[in-house]
C-alpha cells in the first residue's frame, strides 16, 4: 500500500516532511486536507481524531504530532510534525546520519528540535496569527521574538555547517523550512536570517532542490 501523507501545502512541517521523504526516495501520496473544517476531511478524521496534519499513514501505521496549543481555536491544528521525520529515517534510511542512534548526538538533535517547536517556529506561528486570524497581538513584540529565535540559532551555528553539528540531520529540515517561511513571510529585510546556513544548505543541494522552491514559495537561497 501507498504511503499516505496528509498535509496542506503552505504549512511549513508538512514542508519539512515532505522534502525528507523526497530526499531519501521515500514515495509519498500526499492527500491535501481542507482547512478548519474536521467533517470536511473524513479520511483524516477516520485516521487521525485530533486532526493534525501532517498525518503519516503507513499501511496502517498512523503517525503525527499530539501538540495542540490552546489559543487557537481550530478544528485542523496545524503543528510540527517531527516525530514523523525521525520514523521516515529510522525505516527507510539507508545509515543513522540524519538521526543518529548515539544517546548524545540524539540528544543534541532532539535538542534542536525542540528550540524550533517552543521557540522559533511558535514565534512565526504568533506572527501568522496576527496576520490571518484577527488576533490582538503586537507585531512589532512579535518580529523580536522571531528575531531573538533567529539569534539563538546562529548562536547554535556558531562553528559548525549545521545545527547539531557538521552533519546534516533531521533537526536542519525543519529549522531550514520554518527560517525560510518567516523570512518569506516577514520581510528580508525586517528579520536577520543566518545567511551562513542558508548559503551552506544551498551548497549541499537543499534549498535548491526545486520542490522546496514550489511549496514554499522560495527565492534562490543566495543572492
Amino acid at each position: 500500500m501507498p504511503r499516505i501523507l496528509y498535509w496542506m501545502e503552505q504549512s511549513p512541517p508538512c514542508s519539512a516532511v515532505v522534502l525528507l521523504a523526497k530526499n531519501l526516495g521515500v514515495e509519498l501520496s500526499l492527500k491535501p486536507i481542507i482547512l478548519f473544517s474536521a467533517e470536511k476531511n473524513p479520511d483524516l478524521l477516520k485516521a487521525n481524531p485530533q486532526h493534525l496534519v501532517p498525518t503519516l499513514d503507513d499501511d496502517g501505521f498512523i503517525l503525527a504530532e499530539s501538540l495542540y496549543y490552546s489559543t487557537y481555536k481550530l478544528f485542523l491544528s496545524l503543528f510540527p510534525s517531527r516525530a514523523i521525520m525521525g520514523y521516515l529515517v529510522d525505516q527507510y534510511a539507508k545509515d543513522d546520519s540524519l538521526y543518529p542512534k548515539d544517546p548524545k548526538k540524539r540528544a543534541l538533535v532532539n535538542q534542536r528540535l525542540y528550540f524550533d517547536i517552543g521557540t522559533l517556529y511558535e514565534s512565526f506561528l504568533k506572527y501568522w496569527d496576527s496576520l490571518f486570524l484577527q488576533q490582538k497581538i503586537d507585531v512589532k513584540v512579535v518580529l523580536a521574538k522571531i528575531e531573538g529565535a533567529v539569534r539563538f540559532l546562529n548562536s547554535f551555528l556558531e562553528g559548525h555547517k549545521w545545527v547539531a553539528g557538521d552533519n546534516l540531520t533531521i533537526a536542519d529540515y525543519a529549522l531550514l523550512v520554518s527560517v525560510t517561511n518567516a523570512e518569506v513571510s516577514t520581510n528580508r529585510s525586517v528579520v536577520v536570517m543566518p545567511r551562513g546556513f542558508r548559503e551552506t544548505a544551498a551548497l549541499e543541494g537543499i534549498l535548491g532542490n526545486p520542490f522546496l522552491h514550489k511549496i514554499i514559495n522560495l527565492t534562490p537561497a543566495v543572492q
